[in-house]
C-alpha cells in the first residue's frame, strides 16, 4: 500500500495538468490539513502543486513557491532537514527564475537558518539571517526585521554570547512594536532566557509571564511557542531547585507531542531537562529513565525503555541531539557508579554510551562542509573524549584489561586529528580527482574569494557596505557548496566511509624505528594522561594535574610569550629552572623507562602546544647570580620532534612524483612600508612596526653557499612569485615577518613584498588551499607556530596551514625569537642538513651549537633565545649531499638493507676468487 502511494505521488502526479483555480483549491486544502496537523494529507496536496507541469503565470508559481515553503515547514517540524532543504532550494529557484520578487527570499533564508541553527551550525545560520536582514532593510519591512533580529538573538544565545543576544532582542522588540507584531511574545521569551542565564531571575520571571500572556492573547489553542515557553520557565525553576519545573516540563511535553509526535527534537530537549533536574537531586534512576526517553525520541528505530540498553544502529534525524542525549545518560551512569557497589557494570555501560556518542560526533564532523563548523564541534565535544579516557583508565585499574588503555589512546589521538584528517583527506582527494580539469582551480579560487570577502566584511564599519559584501559572500558560498557537494557525493563520501580513524598500537610500532618513541598527551581538568609507544613497548600513565604542575606550565608559557628582559632576578631564574624540572617530572619521567632510543616524537595537547620540550630539565638546578647557565636540558638527551597525531604521522598520503629543485628562499626587505600600504586587521600584532629582519638575507646567503638555492630578495620576494614557484622546490625557506590575528586565525599570515614595492599578506585560508608539492617548509619568522589555541585540534598556526596545504614537514617558531639568534640557529641547521643529517637531528645540533658557542655571561643562554624552533611532521627528511637532491627516509635501517646486501655479496665474491687464485698459484709451484 505504501509503495502504491509513493508511485502515485512521484510518478503519476507530474503527468497531471492542473488549472489555476484548482491550484488555489489544492493550496487551501493543503493549508487546512497543515493546521490540523495532518501531515500526510498536507504533503499530498502541496506536492500536487509543486509537481504540476503546466504553470505559466506568476500567480501559479507563487502558489508553487508557497507550497514548497509549506512542505519545508512540515519537514523541519519532523526534523527531516535534508528533505526540507530540497524544498527550500526549489522555493529559492522559483523566486529567482519565475517570480522575480526578492523580498520573498526572506522567508526562504529564514528557514535555511533555522535548520542550521537546529544543527548547531551557528556561523552558517547567521549568514542566512544576515542575508534575510539585508533584503528586509531594503524593503523597510518592520515585521520581518523584528522576526529576523529575534532569530539572530536566539543564535547568539545558543553560542552563550548573551551580550550580543540581548542587543538583538532589544532591536527585535523595537521593530515588533513598530509593526504591532503578534509574535512579540517570542522575543519576551528570548529576553526571559537571556536574563535567566545572566542571573537576573526576577526580570526573567517577568518576561516569562509576559510571553505566556501574549501567546494566550493571540492564540486560541496551545502551540509550539507556548511549549517552548513552558520549557524555558521550567528550566528557570529547575535552576532554583523548584520541583514545579516538573509540572511545566509535562505541560511542554503534552503540547509538543500533540504537535510533533514522539520523535522530535523538542521532546528530546524536554526529556533531557527533566533528566537533568533528577540528576541534580541525585535521583539517578529517574534521571536515567528520562535520558533513555530522550534517546528514544532522538533515534528513529530505538524504543527500549530499559536504560541498561543502548541503540545499535544509531538511525537518527538529528545527530546533534542524539549525541546530547547519549552524553547525558553516560554522565549519569558515571556519577551513579560512584554511589553503587556495581561500580564496574555502571562504568562499563557509561563507557559504552560515551563511545556511541563519539561515533556520532565523527559522523557529524564528516557531514560538515565548513571547517569552522568542524572545529567548533570538536572543541565543544573535547570533554566527551576526556571522559572516555578517564573511564578507560578506571576500568583498566579494576579489570587489568589492557584493551581499555589502547582505546583511551585511540580516542585521545582521534580527538586531536578529527578535523585535520578530514581536511587533509578532502584536499588530497580534491586535488587528485580534479587536477586534470578546471574544476580544481575553480574550487580553490572560490575559497580564496570567499576568504577575501570575509576579511573585508570584518574590516568595514559601514553597515550598507557590510551588507553588500555579505550578499556577495553569500552568493559565492552557495556556488561553493553546490560544487563541493557534487564533488563529495562523487568521490569523498566513499573514501571517508572506508577510512579507519583509529590507529592501533601494533600499527604504530610497525612504523616506528628502533630509536623512536612516541609520547602523546591528553589533558583534562584533573589529570595529564600520557601514552608512550616504542618499537616493543606501550605504557599509559595518569598523572595528577596539581597546582605545582599548573603553576609550572603557566610560568613556562608566560616566560616564552614575553619579550626578553635583561632584568631577570636570581629568584625569577630559579623559578624558571624549577618549573622546567617540575614539567619534566610530570611529563617525561613517568614514561622515560621505555624511551630507549634517541628520538622523541611529541604529540601535545591543550597548553602543551605552547611549550618547547627541549627546555625540560632532567635535573634540578639553582643559581646564585642573576645570569642564565647551561643546564641538563632534555635537548641533550633526545632529538625531539612533534606531530599533530599518530594517525596523521603514519597516514600514507598520496605520493607526488614530480622532480623538484632543492631550495627556494624568500627574504623580503620591507623598504618604504607604511600602514596605508597594508591590508590587515586590528587584531594582527606587529604589522605597523615592520622592519628588515637583520639576519634574513645573511642566512639565505649562507644557505646558498652550502646548498644549491634560488634566492628571492626585494622585488622578487613577492606573493605572486611565491605562487609561481612553490611547487618547483623540495624545500621552501621563508625568512619573513608573520602577523597573527588573535580573533580569526584564518587571517593570520606571512608578509611578502608586493609587485608595487608595498607588502602583501599570504593568509592562512590561502595557504591551506594550496597543493604544495614541497616536502619541507621552513618558517624562519617570529611566532609562525603561534595563533589561537582550539581545544582538541591545537594551535591554528601558519605552520598548521602549510601542513594542510600539503607539506609533510614544517619547521616553525613557537614564539617571537630575536633576529640574530634565529639567524645563527638557522645557518647551523642548514650546515647539518648539507651534511645529510635528518632535519630533527640537524635542528637539535644547531641548538646545541648555539648553547656551546654562546658567552655564558650573557642573557643568550636563556631558552627564550634558542628553543623556539620545532620540527613538525616527517622528522626523518634528509638532503643528499652529493647531488643536492632530497631523500625522504622513514627508516634508516631499511634504507641501507639493499646496498649492504650487495656489498656483502661483492665481498664474498672477491674473497672466493682471491682464495681460488691463491690456491692455483700454490699448485703451480709444485
Amino acid at each position: 500500500m505504501k509503495n502504491y502511494f509513493l508511485f502515485i505521488l512521484f510518478v503519476l502526479l507530474p503527468m497531471i495538468s492542473i488549472a489555476q483555480s484548482d491550484l488555489e483549491d489544492l493550496f487551501a486544502e493543503g493549508r487546512r490539513f497543515q493546521k490540523q496537523k495532518d501531515d500526510a494529507q498536507a504533503i499530498f496536496h502541496f506536492n500536487k502543486i509543486v509537481l504540476a507541469e503546466n504553470i505559466k503565470t506568476k500567480e501559479g508559481y507563487y502558489l508553487q513557491y508557497k507550497s514548497c515553503l509549506g512542505l519545508a515547514h512540515i519537514y523541519i517540524n519532523q526534523a527531516k532537514n535534508k528533505i526540507a532543504i530540497e524544498y527550500l532550494e526549489k522555493a529559492e529557484k522559483i523566486c529567482i527564475e519565475k517570480i522575480y520578487r526578492q523580498y520573498l527570499l526572506v522567508y526562504v533564508y529564514n528557514n535555511f537558518a533555522i535548520i542550521y541553527q537546529n544543527q548547531k551550525r551557528y556561523k552558517i545560520a547567521l549568514e542566512y539571517y544576515h542575508k534575510a536582514e539585508t533584503i528586509s532593510l531594503v524593503q523597510k519591512d518592520a515585521e520581518s526585521l523584528g522576526k529576523i533580529y529575534n532569530n539572530i538573538g536566539k543564535t547568539y544565545y545558543y553560542t552563550e554570547d548573551y551580550s550580543s543576544s540581548l542587543n538583538y532582542a532589544k532591536k527585535s522588540i523595537k521593530y515588533k512594536e513598530k509593526a504591532n507584531s503578534k509574535s512579540i511574545g517570542n522575543t519576551y521569551y528570548l529576553l526571559a532566557k537571556i536574563y535567566r542565564e545572566t542571573g537576573e531571575f526576577n526580570l526573567s520571571e517577568n518576561f516569562f509571564e509576559q510571553a505566556i500572556k501574549e501567546n494566550e492573547f493571540y492564540n486560541s489553542s496551545p502551540n509550539s511557542q507556548l511549549a517552548d515557553i513552558y520549557l524555558g520557565d521550567g528550566k528557570l525553576k529547575a535552576k532554583e531547585n523548584d520541583s514545579k519545573c516538573l509540572e511545566l516540563f509535562e505541560k511542554s511535553t503534552q503540547i509538543s507531542k500533540n504537535i510533533y509526535g514522539n520523535k522530535h527534537i523538542n521532546i528530546v530537549r524536554i526529556n533531557i531537562n527533566t533528566g537533568d533536574f533528577y540528576l541534580k537531586q541525585n535521583d539517578f534512576e529517574n534521571a536515567l529513565l528520562y535520558y533513555q526517553k530522550a534517546i528514544i525520541s532522538a533515534d528513529n528505530t530505538f524504543a527500549n525503555t530499559n536504560w541498561q540498553q543502548n541503540p545499535t544502529n544509531l538511525e537518527t534525524y538529528s545527530e546533534i541531539y542524539l549525541i546530547y542525549a547519549l552524553k547525558q545518560k553516560a554522565d549519569a551512569l558515571y556519577q551513579y557508579s560512584k554511589t553503587q557497589d556495581k561500580q564496574q557494570q555502571l562504568l562499563e555501560k557509561s563507557f559504552e554510551t560515551y563511545l556511541l556518542a563519539s561515533n556520532l560526533i565523527e559522523i557529524s564532523n564528516n557531514n560538515y562542509l565548513n571547517n569552522q563548523d568542524k572545529l567548533s564541534l570538536i572543541e565543544y565535544e573535547k570533554n566527551t573524549y576526556n571522559r572516555i579516557i578517564d573511564i578507560a583508565f578506571q576500568l583498566n585499574e579494576i579489570t587489568n584489561d589492557e584493551s581499555y588503555l589502547e582505546t583511551a589512546f585511540q580516542v585521545s589521538d582521534m580527538s586531536k586529528s578529527a578535523v585535520l584528517v578530514n581536511v587533509l583527506l578532502e584536499n588530497e582527494v580534491l586535488f587528485n580527482s580534479m587536477q586534470n580539469s578546471s574544476k580544481y582551480q575553480e574550487v580553490r579560487e572560490l575559497e580564496q574569494e570567499i576568504g577575501d570577502l570575509e576579511y573585508l566584511i570584518n574590516q568595514t564599519s559601514n553597515l550598507e557596505k557590510k551588507a553588500e559584501l555579505r550578499g556577495e559572500k553569500f552568493a559565492l558560498n552557495k556556488i561553493y557548496e553546490t560544487k563541493m557537494n557534487s564533488f563529495r557525493n562523487a568521490n569523498f563520501t566513499e573514501i571517508l566511509n572506508n577510512y579507519q580513524n583509529k590507529i592501533s598500537i601494533k600499527e604504530i610500532q610497525t612504523n616506528l624505528n628502533k630509536d623512536e618513541t612516541i609520547i602523546e598527551y591528553s589533558i583534562t581538568e584533573d589529570y595529564v594522561f600520557i601514552f608512550a609507544i616504542s618499537k616493543r613497548n606501550f605504557k599509559a600513565v595518569r598523572v595528577l594535574r596539581d597546582n605545582t604542575f599548573n603553576n609550572s606550565l603557566d610560568f613556562t608559557i608566560e616566560h616564552f610569550s614575553q619579550q626578553n628582559s635583561n632584568n631577570y632576578t636570581v629568584s625569577y631564574i630559579n623559578t624558571m629552572y624549577k618549573s622546567f624540572n617540575n614539567l619534566y617530572k610530570s611529563l617525561i619521567e613517568p614514561v622515560r623507562s621505555i624511551a630507549k632510543g634517541k628520538r622523541l616524537i611529541i604529540i601535545p595537547d591543550e597548553k602543551l602546544n605552547l611549550i618547547s620540550f627541549d627546555v625540560l630539565l632532567t635535573q634540578e638546578k639553582t643559581i646564585e647570580f642573576n645570569e642564565f647557565e647551561n643546564a641538563a636540558y632534555l635537548l641533550y638527551d633526545y632529538i625531539i620532534s612533534y606531530a599533530y597525531s599518530a594517525q596523521i604521522k603514519y597516514y600514507n598520503f598520496i605520493k607526488r612524483t614530480k622532480q623538484l629543485k632543492p631550495i627556494i628562499a624568500f627574504a623580503p626587505t620591507y623598504q618604504n612600508v607604511t600602514d596605508s600600504s597594508v591590508k590587515y586587521s586590528e587584531q594582527m600584532r606587529g604589522i605597523s612596526n615592520l622592519s628588515n629582519i637583520l639576519g634574513a638575507i645573511e642566512e639565505v646567503e649562507y644557505i646558498s653557499e652550502v646548498i644549491e638555492t634560488t634566492k628571492c630578495f626585494d622585488s622578487v620576494a613577492t606573493e605572486s612569485n611565491f605562487y609561481r614557484q612553490i611547487n618547483d622546490y623540495e624545500i621552501v625557506h621563508l625568512a619573513m615577518h608573520s602577523v597573527t590575528d588573535e580573533i580569526n586565525s584564518k587571517f593570520s599570515g606571512l608578509v611578502f613584498n608586493s609587485d608595487s614595492n608595498n607588502i602583501e599578506i599570504l593568509q592562512n585560508y590561502e595557504i591551506q588551499s594550496l597543493n604544495i608539492l614541497s616536502s619541507l617548509v621552513v618558517l624562519s619568522g617570529c611566532n609562525t607556530g603561534g595563533g589561537r589555541l582550539i581545544s582538541g585540534e591545537g594551535i591554528m598556526s601558519i605552520g598548521r596551514s602549510f601542513f594542510l596545504g600539503g607539506s609533510r614537514s614544517i619547521i616553525m617558531t613557537l614564539w617571537s625569537i630575536p633576529d640574530k639568534s634565529s639567524s645563527k640557529i638557522i645557518k647551523s641547521f642548514y650546515h647539518y642538513v648539507s651534511k645529510n643529517k635528518p632535519i630533527d637531528e640537524a635542528l637539535q645540533l644547531a641548538k646545541i651549537d648555539f648553547l656551546n658557542n654562546t658567552d655564558p655571561h650573557t642573557q643568550k643562554l636563556n631558552p627564550f633565545f634558542w628553543a623556539a624552533y620545532v620540527v613538525v611532521g616527517n622528522n626523518k627528511f634528509t638532503l643528499n649531499k652529493k647531488n643536492n637532491t632530497i631523500s625522504n627516509k622513514n627508516s634508516s635501517v631499511k634504507s641501507y638493507i639493499l646496498p649492504v646486501f650487495f656489498l656483502i655479496i661483492l665481498s664474498i665474491s672477491i674473497l672466493f676468487f682471491m682464495r681460488k687464485f691463491a690456491k692455483k698459484q700454490k699448485n703451480s709451484q709444485f
